[in-house]
């Protein structure tokens, strides 16, 4: 049996992670906008027992990753754990059948299609689209540069999922090679159509991020304070070399968060000419590129052994007076969402209504 799904268009976003681009495609095929989906929720947590060393670790403050990447959309998601490499095929073979794509966890060192093929073990997501039994052949999508949709090997396939993705000195990429990929896989569905973005429904939804970050559930894991928390734990720890190390992957996460929220506020602000939420795009975008350069400064400290503390603490006041500027910002943002047309009412803090009031 041959069995191709159809319309998979390439989506990459150049601060986002393998986990963001598979995840864009499977939202363009479905009609939804991926800055959108993906950039409406903003948030902060860390739980230092979910932190795995793979490209695509997402914090996951609540149960399912589908409720963790997309709070406002109708986007069912949920890795699947299976037992063997059968129990695995099977799910994404059927998945396939059912007409939806999958997004299959690999180690790059046993892929053809990318450059680390055969020279470090990193883990990685690629888009599972289709298969052909009498070739021995499944079809998967790449949009992490460099890009690739076509067949790959079945064979090369099963080395890639089952692997123990080693964390060998001599081939191992130093922050995603580790953790087993162990046939993982995620399992997308989605259960409706997309919200239309109107000025109060982008208004719900900012409000609702500048309470998560200003009044998290737990002070010590998410929000401004949870943040606050884990970088002076990085900064502090014994282990150097392991917090920056974790500094690059967890701020990974971070960072494709901010990037894309701040493409969600210029977009969203545009569209409703809302001046102050394009505004605050813009200083959003500014600390998702904060991050780019405290993850850089993270890898170097963590494979030279060197001790940066003093910088390190520098870049983390910039980082949180910056965070904190950024909710001013968004408040007042609010506050102009709320205003009719024309309304001459001057500024002032709001924290907005909950999601789903009238």
């Amino acid at each position: 049996m041959k069995l191709l799904l159809k319309d998979l268009p390439f989506w990459f976003h150049d601060l986002g992670n393998c986990l963001h681009d598979c995840f864009g495609t499977l939202l363009l095929r479905q009609g939804f906008d991926p800055v959108e989906a993906l950039g409406a929720g903003w948030e902060f947590h860390h739980d230092p027992a979910q932190v795995r060393g793979e490209e695509y670790y997402h914090p996951a403050p609540r149960p399912t990753l589908g409720e963790n990447l997309f709070p406002f959309h109708p986007v069912r998601a949920r890795w699947q754990e299976p037992v063997d490499a059968q129990e695995a095929w099977a799910g994404i073979r059927a998945s396939i059948q059912d007409g939806r794509p999958v997004l299959a966890a690999v180690d790059n060192f046993y892929m053809p299609i990318r450059p680390a093929f055969g020279d470090v073990h990193a883990a990685h997501l690629v888009v599972v689209w289709g298969f052909d039994d009498e070739a021995r052949e499944v079809y998967l999508l790449e949009a992490t540069p460099p890009l690739f949709s076509g067949p790959l090997a079945f064979d090369d396939f099963l080395r890639a999922r089952g692997s123990a993705n080693e964390a060998r000195p001599n081939t191992r990429d130093y922050f995603f090679a580790g953790p087993r990929i162990r046939h993982r896989w995620i399992d997308v569905e989605f259960t409706g159509p997309a919200p239309k973005a109107t000025a109060a429904w982008v208004g719900e939804v900012v409000a609702h991020n500048v309470r998560g970050w200003l009044e998290p559930g737990d002070p010590r894991r998410g929000g401004l304070a949870g943040l606050r928390h884990w970088l002076a734990d990085v900064a502090g720890r014994d282990d150097r070399a392991g917090a920056l190390a974790e500094l690059y992957s967890v701020g990974w996460a971070a960072q494709a968060a901010a990037a894309l929220h701040a493409d969600f506020l210029r977009a969203t602000g545009n569209r409703l000419r809302c001046d102050a939420l394009v505004h605050a795009g813009r200083q959003v975008d500014r600390l998702a590129h904060q991050w780019t350069g405290l993850r850089i400064f993270g890898a170097h400290g963590s494979t030279t052994g060197d001790r940066y503390a003093a910088e390190l603490s520098r870049r983390t006041r910039l980082l949180l007076a910056d965070h904190e500027d950024v909710l001013e910002q968004l408040t007042a943002a609010i506050r102009r969402l709320d205003e009719p047309p024309g309304d001459p009412r001057p500024l002032a803090a709001a924290g907005g209504r909950p999601l789903g009031a009238p």
